[in-house]
């Protein structure tokens, strides 16, 4: 994009990232007032790349690195941080992998093990 202070914006993002959800969304405030005192054209550019990059990295590279790493399916993570954000706002999304890995643990305990029957 051509955006005077590039390293310096990175490492504001990428400090900020670490907080979940807004993170990202502060993060692209000084790179927009920056684009911003360019012109108002770059303004809108980074802008764009913001939300596009978010999005990408928020429905396609988390699930999956997150899915690769705990060894679960990627649309399980999904579907368990919906529901624990939903349920319980930021911390049930930050507690949602946690939980769905002891909900797949005791799934997995309980499936692997013998059924025993008794005959009369």
């Amino acid at each position: 994009i051509g955006l005077p202070y590039a390293g310096v914006l990175g490492l504001i993002a990428a400090l900020l990232e670490i907080v979940p959800t807004v993170g990202p969304v502060l993060a692209s405030v000084p790179a927009i007032l920056v684009g911003l005192s360019e012109s108002f054209e770059t303004a809108l550019i980074v802008t764009v790349a913001y939300i596009v990059i978010q999005q990408i990295e928020s429905h396609l590279v988390t699930p999956m690195l997150m899915g690769r790493t705990v060894k679960l399916h990627p649309i399980v993570i999904i579907l368990g941080f919906l529901c624990g954000t939903i349920l319980f706002g930021i911390i049930g999304g930050l507690l949602s992998v946690p939980v769905a890995l002891v909900v797949s643990a005791f799934v997995d305990s309980y499936r692997s093990e013998p059924i025993e029957v008794t005959e009369k």
